[in-house]
């Protein structure tokens, strides 16, 4: 089994696409839905720890995790590095974000510095044509 697939599907099968994160966040920033998810969580179902981890940067409980993502186990997504676990819960070093029906996985546009081998997620400026 392939676990990038497997991810792959499972995300979709719970909704995580463009139109999923829309609705689940409800025209909130993805800042603003990261401080507020102790009042209302993006989503529902497996959906929201998807959302937490992998567009928030939240990290989640292992348990809730290894639910939503089933039949891919955490310790092959630890080893593909899209999860880190420690104290019960996962964290995630990248983002993955739905464009065009496809899932681009980034690093985080975190901090004022960027690494030197830091790979952008999808943004305007990139979808446009130079022609």
């Amino acid at each position: 089994m392939d676990p990038l697939h497997e991810l792959g599907r499972a995300l979709r099968g719970h909704g995580y696409d463009e139109r999923g994160l829309a609705d689940a966040l409800a025209g909130v920033d993805r800042w603003a839905a990261a401080s507020l998810r102790d009042v209302r969580r993006p989503g529902g179902g497996a959906l929201a720890p998807l959302i937490e981890l992998f567009s928030l940067g939240v990290p989640v409980a292992e348990g809730e995790l290894q639910a939503a993502v089933a039949p891919v186990e955490l310790a092959a997504l630890e080893a593909e590095g899209l999860v880190r676990r420690h104290g019960g819960f996962a964290a995630a070093p990248v983002r993955i974000t739905p464009v065009s029906g496809r899932l681009i996985v980034h690093d985080p546009w975190d901090g004022p510095k960027l690494a030197a081998d830091h790979v952008g997620g999808p943004n305007e400026a990139a979808e446009r044509s130079t022609t």
